[in-house]
């Protein structure tokens, strides 16, 4: 436990770790490793800042020197040049199911935005939504391209939908029923009048 303890600058930090180590329930397990955790972020950010980052930006600078269209790149977008997303690694939930109940529980009740919960997590929002819009719209093109092909090579009348063929998540606490054709039992077109 004092290990955990060693990544905070702070001794009141170190004592209070140490003294979690004393307690034998989870919530004073979990509570030191959440303590210890803010400091691994903490070192993380500092390494980037302090390390890779300027050996990045060398780097760049390196090869630009030696490469006309880099120089022209850098040139052309000045600080953007040097623009990157760094993602150190995570340090995963001790329960993760209830840390992810507690987060839908405190964004439905407005007591916390999506943005703060995922800057929380060490994520941007918007970066999330990006990736998941376009891993939907990924998603739902592909189905639709199938659902096309199914229909051109069974044209019967029973024509699928492109829903049919992907099962996209619904929203928490969405139910979903689709009625139960019985057997014998199908979709007869509407006559015309």
């Amino acid at each position: 436990m004092s290990f955990l303890g060693g990544h905070h600058h702070h001794p009141h930090h170190r004592r209070s770790v140490r003294d979690a180590a004393g307690i034998t329930n989870f919530s004073g397990w979990r509570g030191a490793v959440d303590e210890a955790r803010k400091g691994f972020r903490r070192n993380q950010r500092s390494m980037v800042k302090r390390f890779h980052r300027p050996v990045f930006c060398h780097k760049l600078r390196q090869w630009a020197a030696d490469d006309p269209a880099l120089m022209s790149a850098m040139n052309r977008l000045g600080r953007r040049y040097f623009r990157h997303n760094w993602n150190p690694p995570r340090w995963p939930y001790i329960n993760p199911l209830q840390d992810a109940s507690a987060d839908l529980l405190r964004m439905r009740n407005a007591l916390a935005s999506p943005r703060r919960i995922h800057a929380e997590h060490g994520d941007n929002y918007y970066d999330v939504l990006d990736e998941i819009v376009a891993d939907n719209v990924a998603a739902i093109r592909i189905a639709k391209k199938n659902a096309v092909a199914l229909n051109l090579e069974f044209q019967d009348s029973q024509p699928v939908h492109w829903r049919e063929v992907i099962s996209l998540p619904t929203p928490d606490g969405f139910n979903l029923q689709v009625p139960a054709v019985a057997a014998g039992d199908e979709a007869t077109p509407a006559k015309k009048a």
